[in-house]
């Protein structure tokens, strides 16, 4: 997951850096759908001027389907979908005439169920290009939809000469193909594949035929269960309009699923305020307080939609009604019809708004899992120097736009890397290093914004960049950070030593400042370790390290010999001399393991011994020094336990290689 996140916003801040580029594509990517309904409406203008209905209607609902076609949405309502298909049916009529006949049986509580975008169409298309197409004369088509048991049944019927049986075997056969490559069809395949991703494999696509009658095809969708949804508040002073309003309203399938009762518009206030409605129904005359007044009161109070019901058919009504911010205008007595009109584009525009706020909100939730990632991307490029950074200004606000223009950079050294990952995390290195990267975020917030990540160079290595806008002295820096691996110890038991440079750097110099803190980390002491490191220790007289290469051939002169004792005796003698100092570095330990893994690649190419399985020591030694920076006791003690086997291991396939040879020679001489 967290790759392909990071694959996501890999190039997020260059995005940022070009926003002006970013924004003149997308004004050229509107300029096609954009020319294409202007040219529509110039149509549809010319039709309207020289009173030809039927083009004026033709291009309103190509124009419709156009937008619904392009609309950035996976799933939509059985009513957003059937709206478009009143306009798809427009087009299809004018081609076929009296020969398409489609009748809508749609359950009234099936309008709220949500279903995948064009799969009525799809369902259609298919009905008319294998029927009515091959047909002379007329084809009924019948699209009905069912709630029951949570799920929603949605069939396509029509009386068309029907599918051959090898045909349709062919069809279910390509159903159970995986349905995650699906590639760029656009029919039947496509449909089955977005139901099962969209509605998990309860979800079903089925076709049926007997040969003679036309096919029917139904569609299951799983459907959630919806807890309340949206609360209406009805307005009136007569208790037959809200009766009335209370019992033709389509309120169920709607998602309308508390409704609530006032007898005028002082008395609605109070509700209005305690229960937030979504939608208001208020009458323009009542006693004690008036819709327009109520209406002025109201909007201070919640974020409702208002629709205004009269009994009077007066413009100056309706004015005050639309000056006030209603979205309708009803008459008495209500008609059932006008009723659910308004209150399907009510429901269409809370459903809207509440879209608008599920991407919002999933925005916000991408940008705190991205923003991370993109800090991370910019650091780590700047400080390996692998990125082109010209705008580093720009930059800055991105990664860092609350902070002064002081940078440190940290470099932490974790020695029981191995211990803690295993034990704490159960092998998980991103799940410790989240824990810990944000652990460490946390306890420096005494110096500043402090930004932590596993180094991409070093598995064993967290970078921490901090911004401050204060210069940090030494002492403060070094307290902190040695409060910090304390807290690190006693929580996650993590061993770690830390270095910093605590000369202040610019963001466009954070490289130079990490060679710094890394320099003076690779000197810090594995004997006698210290925690934190702030300074440059100066360099001291000591002997050379000795290398283990100039013991090479003495090493390879025992396990020849098959005197692994003497083997043994040469690598303790090495590593005693490694420290006469008394001091042994971070740098000294990589250059020693460095050594060891060179000389175990020697023994291993000089030494032909097909007893010998090179492959298990080879993953053995990666194991044991995957992590290669630890405290010096454990490091001798790990390389000489894992030698001292290696040479019983060469001596034992020396031996067996021996008598294999000597019995080889007596069957010879026989």
């Amino acid at each position: 997951m967290v790759i392909n996140i990071n694959e996501l916003i890999a190039e997020r801040y260059e995005i940022k850096l070009n926003e002006r580029n970013a924004r003149l594509r997308a004004l050229e990517a509107q300029i096609n759908p954009h020319f294409l309904y202007n040219s529509l409406q110039a149509i549809s203008t010319e039709a309207i001027i020289h009173e030809t209905d039927s083009i004026h209607l033709m291009v309103d609902a190509l124009a419709s389907s156009l937008r619904y076609c392009i609309k950035d949405s996976e799933t939509v309502t059985v009513a957003q979908e059937l709206a478009h298909i009143r306009n798809y049916l427009i087009l299809q009529n004018a081609r076929f005439g009296d020969r398409l006949n489609v009748d809508l049986d749609i359950a009234e509580e099936a309008q709220r169920c949500m279903i995948p975008k064009m799969s009525v169409q799809i369902l259609l298309e298919n009905a008319i290009e294998h029927a009515l197409e091959q047909m002379p004369g007329a084809i009924h088509i019948r699209v009905r939809t069912r709630l029951a048991e949570e799920r929603l049944k949605l069939t396509v019927s029509d009386d068309g000469p029907g599918i051959e049986p090898r045909r349709l075997e062919e069809i279910r056969a390509r159903f159970n193909e995986n349905y995650l490559e699906y590639g760029d069809e656009i029919g039947l395949k496509n449909l089955y594949s977005r139901i099962k991703l969209l509605f998990g494999s309860d979800a079903d696509l089925a076709i049926e035929s007997v040969r003679g009658r036309g096919p029917r095809s139904s569609s299951t969708c799983l459907q959630e269960r919806r807890p309340i949804m949206y609360k209406a508040l009805i307005i009136d002073d007569e208790e037959p309009a809200r009766r009335a309003i209370k019992a033709l309203g389509a309120w169920e399938s709607l998602g309308f699923t508390e409704l609530l009762e006032a007898w005028n518009g002082q008395m609605g206030l109070e509700p209005l305020t305690e229960h937030q409605p979504d939608l208001v129904f208020v009458d323009m005359r009542m006693p004690l307080l008036g819709g327009v007044e109520f209406l002025e009161k109201a909007h201070d109070r919640g974020s409702a939609k208002f629709i205004v019901i009269s009994g009077y058919d007066d413009f100056p009504y309706a004015r005050s009604a639309i000056q006030a911010g209603a979205l309708d205008y009803l008459l008495k007595p209500i008609k059932k019809q006008e009723l659910n009109e308004a209150l399907h584009k009510v429901a269409a525009l809370l459903e809207q708004e509440r879209e608008q706020q599920n991407r919002e909100r999933e925005e916000m939730i991408f940008q705190n899992i991205s923003s991370p990632l993109l800090k991370e991307k910019i650091y780590s490029s700047i400080i390996e120097q692998n990125g082109r950074f010209h705008r580093m200004k720009e930059l800055e606000s991105l990664v860092d736009p609350a902070s002064g223009e002081h940078y440190y950079t940290i470099v932490v050294t974790i020695l029981n890397l191995a211990d803690v990952c295993g034990s704490k995390f159960r092998g998980d290195l991103p799940a410790c290093y989240y824990a810990l990267t944000n652990a460490t975020n946390e306890s420096l917030e005494g110096l500043g914004q402090a930004f932590s990540f596993k180094s991409g160079r070093d598995d064993q290595e967290m970078v921490v960049v901090l911004s401050s806008s204060r210069l940090l002295t030494p002492r403060k820096a070094k307290d902190e950070l040695e409060t910090v691996l304390m807290r690190m110890k006693e929580t996650f038991g993590v061993e770690a030593m830390a270095a910093m440079s605590t000369a202040p750097a610019p963001l466009a110099d954070l490289d130079a400042s990490y060679q710094k803190a890394k320099a003076i980390l690779l000197q810090a002491d594995l004997i006698h370790i210290a925690p934190v490191h702030v300074e440059e220790t100066p360099a001291a007289s000591r002997p050379e390290r000795p290398s283990l290469l100039k013991k090479k051939d003495l090493l390879l002169h025992a396990l020849d010999t098959g005197s692994t004792l003497y083997a043994a005796h040469v690598l303790q003698e090495f590593f005693s001399d490694l420290h006469p100092s008394g001091l042994f570095t971070v740098d000294d330990m990589l250059k020693t393991e460095a050594e060891l893994r060179l000389m175990l690649e020697q023994m291993m190419t000089e030494t032909h011994n097909p007893a010998v399985d090179f492959g298990l020591l080879r993953d053995q030694y990666t194991r044991l020094f995957a992590y290669p920076v630890m405290p010096y006791e454990v490091f001798i003690r790990k390389a000489s336990k894992y030698f001292d086997e290696l040479f019983h291991v060469f001596f034992k396939a020396r031996s067996r290689r021996i008598r294999w040879t000597s019995s080889r020679s007596k069957l010879t001489s026989i």
